[in-house]
């Protein structure tokens, strides 16, 4: 939850600095540039949690699926980036703010997702291998803090990279950036293609991954839509959709794990758990806001916190059953059609966002 709150705390900041409010569609890639993000992470977590659970991690294995990471970020980082100008440009009633706004979306996209996802990565390597040692599971340790810290992680240097290369976008600094963050791309292919674990999954997950993209593009229409109103928003969101997309990335790789290794484990009761434990967690949260004062702002702020506790309660409650649920049904059927388990992630996160936005709202 600390990663998740920070994230929302960041969140809550930058939507008031001027790049933002000069280019719009930075906000509708929040949520996409965080689903891509995580969806790796994730995935790549879901992975080495597999490989340490069945003895084949090895150090050959960790590098080429950071290699992989890294090709699969920067690759639907730049379609991402181009998708999310153009669709804002057309919600804006065709309304485009110029070729330098283009290259600003695309190269934030571009450094926000490879940097954020080799860092994020080089840590799950890290706490999989360190798990593996003292006999730890680490779907119970790897997949939550590739949720929560990787959103944190995200959206720092997203606002870092949008407010630095904002500063320059009359200039072609944005677009130099974007191509300087283009290159590696043939050198992560070179490093997956001569990797015998990495290789299998070159061509695999980008359907889950574009998908996931997609979904989560109408969780940043709605909250670009929603922002200028309620900008108490940006404090609460990631907080709400990130911890559904948690304990839903934590059932599916338990799924993903037993389904590998053909375990009996009763998965019924980790889902129950995961959903006890999630909403006191919430609550927590709530009670910093309010400890915070954050609803100081509102002409009855005692009868506005309670009516905002009940439904916000609800909504993560109901959210976070309907993940839990998803995450079975999906993690199944990727695991019958002989795609890889952990290729749900995306699908699961993408539609935690867009569940927790759109009702919140």
């Amino acid at each position: 939850m600390i990663g998740f709150a920070f994230a929302g705390v960041v969140l809550d900041q930058v939507q008031h600095f001027a790049v933002f409010k000069q280019v719009t569609e930075l906000f509708i890639l929040v949520p996409v540039i965080l689903n891509l993000k995580s969806s790796l992470e994730l995935n790549l977590a879901s992975r080495l949690s597999e490989a340490a659970n069945s003895d084949t991690l090895s150090f050959r294995l960790v590098m080429g699926n950071i290699a992989l990471v890294q090709l699969q970020a920067l690759l639907a980082a730049f379609a991402s980036g181009l998708w999310v100008y153009i669709l804002g440009g057309i919600i804006n009633g065709g309304h485009f703010e110029s070729e330098k706004g283009t290259s600003l979306v695309v190269s934030v996209s571009l450094i926000t997702a490879s940097l954020a996802s080799l860092a994020s990565s080089i840590l799950m390597s890290i706490i999989v291998a360190v798990c593996k040692q003292i006999g730890i599971d680490p779907d119970n340790i790897a997949t939550p803090l590739a949720a929560s810290t990787g959103d944190l992680f995200t959206l720092v240097i997203m606002s870092a990279a949008s407010v630095i290369l904002g500063q320059f976008l009359s200039t072609n600094l944005p677009l130099i950036a974007g191509i300087i963050f283009l290159m590696p791309i043939p050198i992560c292919w070179w490093l997956v293609s001569n990797n015998e674990f990495a290789r299998p999954h070159i061509e695999k997950g980008w359907g889950a991954i574009f998908l996931g993209m997609a979904i989560a593009t109408g969780a940043g229409i709605a909250l670009e839509r929603a922002i200028k109103r309620f900008p108490g928003l940006a404090l609460v969101t990631p907080v709400l959709t990130g911890l559904a997309g948690c304990v839903g990335a934590i059932h599916a790789s338990r799924w993903a794990t037993r389904l590998l290794i053909l375990a009996k484990e009763a998965l019924q009761a980790t889902a129950t758990t995961l959903f006890a434990i999630s909403i006191p967690v919430h609550w927590i949260f709530l009670l910093i806001i309010a400890f915070l004062n954050m609803a100081k702002t509102v002409k009855d702020p005692a009868e506005y916190a309670l009516i905002f506790f009940v439904m916000y309660t609800l909504v993560a409650a109901f959210a976070t059953a309907c993940v839990l649920w998803l995450a079975g049904v999906l993690t199944r059927y990727c695991f019958r059609k002989g795609w890889s388990a952990s290729s749900a992630l995306p699908v699961i996160a993408a539609l935690a966002d867009l569940l927790g936005t759109g009702l919140l709202i």
